[in-house]
């Protein structure tokens, strides 16, 4: 009789590596293999944020542990139990609190995992590994799916926590609520939004977190790093921090560090005096200098190269410039507000950007979420962008039926800005007042972040930020995305990529992003 599949999900903690390493008089085995001893399980799933290598210069601040660690706890796991299936899914984040960053992760994993094994597998969340921020992700995500919650002890050993799944959706930890009512009061004491806000069109919960902390960000003087992919809207998110800020009328300077050679770093950021090198026919001031009293926004600051990193680091600790053939040092005061869509904490660990530097920066922390994984707001930025369109080429323009269905499937590989350009695009290129899918074809073909996509599946590097589950969500998006813009109904869709019916094909559309309900919304054909 074939045994029905049970999942058991939980993020991998500190004390299931202490348990896995020999430790077990002190900590027991840990949680994990505490709830796999009881028998229950055909399957696991762990997520693990640890980062891949150990830094060249660790601080005391740093984790003990890293992705071998977690490989090898796999690895144990297994030799526990033989029969178990494990899935270990690599889900960094920018600090193990950030719940605007887990609950996406852990739900993807959930989604993942059910399109793999089949909705009718029966789900356990498990609380008690990792942090409490971890926990409440997977009580709220028993909103969304019905799943047994866990918790164990050495103690008491495992058992299961009652909470109603009814109301599951809507319990949140003590931490979570302290988190969310801290930042609401916060808020609440501030004057209304500037209008750079209302840019950020949003309606999704991670972005309504997104927003939330940068405006409490907005009023303190502390430097800001702000996470997030290629088009996200970083720049957007800083402009409006600077617009809140009691430096607003002073001036906003944007200076893309991935864009400047390192030759000419320090005349960019600092200035030079006329004749310190060829080419310096004047003097130049720097942007830091142009920007005093108000902020300078370096955008793509991981590009930065290390002797650069230097240069920077000694200007942010000192607060003083030096131009290029000047011995003269100029004080300085700006903010700084940072950005990047690399993993800056793995670029430490392996040793490409500078510690001291990364905790210079990162004082306060902004997650944007790529467009694919913003719920219920492609709809409402189709809308924005298609009416800013209309206004720029100077005709009114509407979607057809088609060409809608065409931007909902798409995969968004250049996130907001692709969405835009591509929505102007269409509007330059369509000869009458409807949008047709052909227009919206043409205009996505034109896309080089589209063009990028389809061209690097199989050109991966293994080092840097590769991760194999990333690059499979990324290669359902763009198929099941281009099927999608090119048949008709689910079935044709469903055959086209080889899946044996719809459902399987709603279900791996729903965990790699893509908005199926609204693309096929009452074609069940």
């Amino acid at each position: 009789m074939k045994r029905n599949i049970h999942i058991l999900f939980a993020w991998i903690g500190h004390t299931d590596i202490y348990g896995s390493k020999g430790d077990v008089k002190k900590t027991g085995p840990g949680p994990i293999a505490q709830a796999v001893d009881r028998g229950d399980f055909t399957h696991v799933v762990l997520l693990s944020n640890y980062p891949a290598t150990t830094p060249k210069s660790p601080s005391k601040a740093s984790t003990p542990f890293f992705r071998r660690d977690a490989e090898a706890y796999c690895v144990w796991l297994k030799a526990r139990q033989s029969s178990l299936k494990i899935d270990l899914v690599d889900a960094q984040l920018s600090r193990p609190v950030a719940l605007n960053e887990i609950y996406p992760k852990a739900k993807a994993a959930v989604q993942r995992a059910r399109s793999t094994y089949g909705e009718e597998a029966q789900l356990s969340f498990h609380l008690s590994p990792g942090t409490p921020e971890m926990a409440a992700a997977w009580v709220l995500l028993t909103g969304l799916f019905k799943a047994e919650l866990l918790e164990s002890s050495q103690k008491h050993g495992v058992g299961p926590v009652p909470v109603p799944f009814d109301i599951a959706v809507e319990y949140v930890p003590d931490v979570v609520k302290s988190f969310q009512d801290d930042l609401a009061e916060r808020l609440q004491s501030l004057p209304p939004e500037t209008p750079e806000w209302k840019e950020i069109i949003h309606r999704c919960p991670a972005m309504r977190v997104a927003v939330m902390e940068a405006r409490a960000a907005a009023h303190h003087e502390l430097p800001v790093l702000i996470l997030g992919k290629t088009g996200t809207g970083k720049e957007l998110f800083a402009r409006a921090i600077h617009m809140e800020s009691k430096r607003r009328n002073k001036p906003f300077r944007p200076i893309n560090c991935g864009a400047i050679a390192e030759t000419l770093f320090e005349s960019e950021l600092f200035g030079h005096e006329r004749g310190s090198f060829t080419g310096a026919d004047r003097l130049k001031v720097g942007v830091f200098e142009e920007a005093t009293g108000g902020s300078v926004f370096l955008d793509e600051i991981g590009e930065l190269l290390p002797d650069c990193q230097v240069k920077l680091l000694r200007a942010l600790q000192e607060k003083k410039v030096r131009r290029v053939g000047s011995a003269v040092e100029i004080p300085v005061d700006v903010r700084v507000i940072a950005a990047t869509n690399r993993n800056l904490i793995r670029e430490v660990s392996e040793g490409r950007f500078r510690e001291d530097l990364y905790y210079r920066l990162a004082v306060d922390l902004i997650h944007i979420p790529p467009l694919c994984e913003r719920e219920g707001d492609l709809a409402l930025l189709i809308d924005y962008f298609l009416g800013r369109a209309s206004q720029a080429t100077g005709s009114k323009k509407i979607l057809s039926a088609g060409a809608r269905q065409l931007l909902l499937c798409h995969s968004w590989p250049g996130n907001v800005r692709e969405l835009e350009n591509t929505l102007l695009r269409a509007c330059v290129k369509s000869s009458g007042p409807t949008i047709e899918k052909k227009d919206i074809d043409r205009a996505l073909a034109q896309s080089p972040a589209s063009l990028k996509e389809q061209d690097s599946f199989a050109n991966r590097s293994l080092g840097g930020d590769f991760s194999l589950d990333e690059l499979q969500r990324e290669l359902d998006r763009h198929y099941i995305g281009l099927a999608l813009r090119n048949c008709k109904t689910q079935k044709q869709a469903a055959k086209k990529l080889g899946f044996q019916n719809t459902v399987t094909l709603k279900n791996r559309a729903k965990a790699c992003g893509l908005d199926f309900d609204t693309a096929f919304s009452g074609d069940e054909g």
